[in-house]
């Protein structure tokens, strides 16, 4: 098999039960899994690129044998936009309703089971309900105003949810991945109409940065941060494998990326900073670069400085007046001299990252704006 950098998919997150998934340092996914099973609801939140999507979906599969699980996508779902908590928990009920009427005619034809054949009729009313539903909340609703009250929705989201459990005869757990796309307050809006409503169901849920770093989640649960990995170290393991299992194993040249000059290896992790898009997305570049120099995947110095060049515009083109002085002042410190508005924007724009360095937590200038942008 030849390779090819495309295969690397930097935009990609990896699907549940992907051969190419690598285990973060002290196993994230299995340690989300145990919340799960201690506490039934479980937050998470980290910056773009960091792997939130690919680790839902690795909890996902973890919990496939004791838990009736389903991974919902709420940034792939356009009719979400603009987001309304009573829609959105609609739509959590519809696709879980989805879900349960196919495994109910996979148990039907498996087992030639009365169970399912009486469920199903009872399903696809509550699907109609659902989507009629759907359909009358206005554009611009509010949890006040919906014609369908929040209170429906949840109670239509747990009859679809006690029909998986029967199916399945396992505690469901819905797993909701893109909400840290959608407005911060709408999300606060659904965890709060959901909390203490669903009994019996486990939730996980990816949340906004500005719900994980607010007081006015503590009620709910306490998040789990996704960071940046350290480009030393174990940090340094996890990203090399990331890049060979991404590239395909038996790939011609897969290994040939990472066999090239040494001193050109470091920088690509270190310029990274620890954030796997990132990564892989500069090992895309230049390995690019390469070819259309040099007829080889194996980037020079020149190919990975355009490569990282490239990186910057973005972060660049994010900055506002007096972002230059911010960076160098916040730069390997914990982060609080900044106000918590610019301090979230800064993380959001990927022109900070933070880490846990031994028992602290350093902020730092994104190494890629560093080299780019501020010297």
């Amino acid at each position: 098999m030849r390779f090819e950098p495309t295969t690397l998919a930097p935009h990609q997150p990896l699907e549940p039960g992907d051969p190419r998934y690598v285990s973060r340092p002290q196993d994230l996914a299995r340690r989300i899994v145990k919340r799960v099973e201690n506490q039934h609801t479980v937050l998470f939140a980290g910056p773009a690129g960091v792997g939130k999507s690919t680790e839902i979906g690795a909890v996902a599969h973890a919990l496939r044998e004791n838990r009736a699980a389903v991974l919902l996508h709420a940034d792939r779902y356009s009719d979400l936009h603009p987001f309304k908590p009573t829609k959105a928990v609609l739509w959590m009920a519809r696709e879980v309703a989805n879900e349960s009427r196919k495994k109910a005619v996979v148990v039907e034809l498996e087992t030639d089971g009365h169970l399912a054949s009486e469920m199903i009729p009872r399903m696809e009313k509550l699907i109609r309900d659902i989507e009629r539903a759907l359909r009358s909340v206005p554009i611009h609703d509010s949890v006040s105003t919906s014609p369908v009250p929040l209170e429906q929705a949840v109670s239509w989201l747990n009859d679809a949810c006690t029909y998986l459990s029967a199916l399945f005869s396992l505690r469901p757990c819905l797993l909701v991945d893109g909400l840290e796309k959608l407005n911060a307050d709408g999300v606060l809006a659904i965890l709060k109409g959901l909390e203490g409503r669903l009994p019996n169901i486990d939730l996980v849920c990816v949340i906004p940065m500005e719900l994980a770093y607010a007081s006015r989640t503590d009620r709910l649960s306490r998040p789990e941060i996704l960071r940046a990995l350290s480009t030393s170290g174990e940090g340094v393991a996890f990203l090399r494998e990331l890049i060979e299992r991404r590239a395909g194993a038996g790939a011609d040249d897969a290994r040939g990326l990472l066999m090239a000059d040494p001193a050109i290896i470091e920088r690509t992790f270190a310029w990274s900073g620890g954030i796997p898009r990132d990564l892989l997305q500069l090992v895309e570049d230049a390995a690019f670069n390469a070819f259309d120099r040099h007829s080889t995947w194996q980037p020079d110095e020149r190919d990975l400085r355009d490569a990282g060049a490239d990186l910057a515009y973005g972060s660049r083109a994010a900055m506002i007046d007096g972002d230059k002085e911010r960076l160098r002042a916040i730069d390997a410190t914990d982060g609080t001299g900044l106000d918590p508005a610019t301090r979230l924007r800064l993380f959001s724009s990927d022109l900070l990252v933070e880490y846990e360095e031994g028992e602290k937590r350093v902020v730092r200038v994104h190494p890629i704006v560093k080299k780019f942008v501020l010297e």
